[in-house]
């Protein structure tokens, strides 16, 4: 049974303050918030305004917890897999270089979680995505107001001259935003039958951003999704056929790893990368070499690359460019939490994938694939970004809101709930 059912509809107050929060979770208005960073700068937090805004948000998210929840936490027991995310940070204290930064960006991923813990307890998944494509809306209505009034802002310069930058401070984070949006408006698109128009309309203007920003993994995964929802439906949805149909599935996937593997350089040049991915390739390589000299336990959370205790300077200087992640989500982690935190991060997504599996298998439905569908993207998302374990960021905030769903029973819901949840 869904909790929800015992308390409180969410008020037009806070399904406000849940948008602004799921749109500011994508780190917008960078250029103009957070100003501009000295090169090289160490130990580097934000700025007041950008961290004044987030303890608002974690500030109204507990109170709307406390206000409209009863046992507010009472679940949270339950949600290993939550705890051991939340605690791993404040943990490597115990051996950061720089114990003050990870405090900071461990209180960050605390307030992340908090934020989820009320977002799972307050709305269904169908009401979450719901805020989410109109947080979503924003940002890309945002990002055509700076490229069109505030071409200074929201258009690259120098090498990424012509690319879309928007209200953010790099093209890859524009890309990244607009391909979340673009899963949540085709998984609403397939799921809602009443606001189809709505959502395919949504999804191709999302979709129409991501090629604008010229983020060659963005734009490969929202070509990958319309075929992962088309292999979810053949695996999951009930039918006579079943086993041809997962056959048809694995044979598609198996053509498609050998065409890639065989061709890997004109599959990466058809989208404007070389085989280094745009030098992606010589980073990991210099990031595994830091590791080697700390492997079991990491520099700290969040602390290797803000501090002159590592090897952080010599791999700019080697790379040719100030770096601030190591471009890959189990590499970033390995840094921070050492092989200890990569097989606990691992060990976290496999379960969540497994009980996301379980759902799936007893009903196809939006709360079932919806889990699916972000794990997939969060793999494809961190071979050559990060999100994992990064506080304050829209695809973890989600991540963590589809740990809690995915520990319990879907609920799907009827055509007339779909109708009346939908209204904002």
């Amino acid at each position: 049974m869904d909790t929800r059912s015992i308390i409180s509809s969410p008020s037009l107050t806070e399904k406000l303050f849940t948008t602004f929060s799921l749109f500011y979770s994508t780190a917008p208005f960078f250029p103009l918030l957070q100003g501009e960073r000295e090169v090289g700068t160490i130990g580097w937090v934000g700025n007041w305004t950008t961290n004044l805004l987030w303890i608002l948000i974690y500030v109204g998210s507990f109170w709307f917890l406390l206000r409209y929840c009863p046992i507010p936490f009472a679940e949270l027991k339950k949600n290993w897999i939550l705890s051991i995310i939340v605690v791993i940070g404040p943990i490597s204290l115990l051996w950061s270089v720089e114990p003050i930064l990870t405090l900071l960006r461990s209180g960050a991923m605390i307030g992340t979680a908090l934020v989820s813990i009320y977002i799972r307890r307050r709305y269904t998944t169908r009401e979450l995505l719901t805020l989410c494509s109109w947080s979503l809306g924003l940002a890309a209505g945002c990002t055509v107001f700076f490229v069109a009034l505030l071409p200074q802002y929201g258009l690259g310069s120098g090498e990424f001259e012509g690319s879309w930058l928007g209200i953010y401070g790099q093209k890859n984070n524009l890309g990244a935003v607009m391909a979340v949006g673009y899963l949540v408006s085709i998984l609403l698109y397939k799921f809602t039958p009443s606001r189809r128009f709505r959502y395919l309309l949504s999804a191709g203007c999302m979709l129409g951003l991501v090629f604008l920003s010229a983020s060659a993994t963005s734009l490969m995964i929202c070509l990958s999704l319309p075929f992962f929802l088309w292999a979810a439906r053949l695996i999951f949805e009930p039918s006579k056929h079943r086993l041809r149909r997962r056959l048809l599935v694995a044979i598609c996937v198996v053509v498609l790893a050998l065409t890639i593997a065989s061709d890997f350089e004109g599959v990466t040049s058809a989208v404007g990368r070389d085989e280094g991915l745009s030098g992606r390739a010589a980073i990991w390589l210099s990031a595994f070499q830091a590791i080697q000299e700390r492997p079991l336990l990491g520099y700290g959370y969040e602390a290797f690359w803000q501090s002159d205790k590592t090897a952080a300077g010599s791999i700019w200087s080697s790379v040719g460019q100030n770096l601030f992640y190591s471009h890959n989500g189990l590499l970033e982690v390995w840094l921070g939490l050492g092989i200890v935190g990569v097989l606990a991060v691992s060990g976290c997504f496999v379960v969540a994938c497994r009980r996301s599996l379980n759902a799936a298998w007893r009903r196809f439905c939006l709360e079932s694939v919806w889990p699916l569908a972000l794990l997939f993207y969060l793999l494809l998302s961190n071979l050559t970004e990060v999100s994992l374990m990064k506080g304050n960021t829209l695809p973890w905030l989600l991540f963590l809101t589809v740990v809690q769903v995915s520990s319990r029973t879907q609920v799907c819901l009827s055509t007339k709930r779909v109708d009346r949840i939908s209204q904002f």
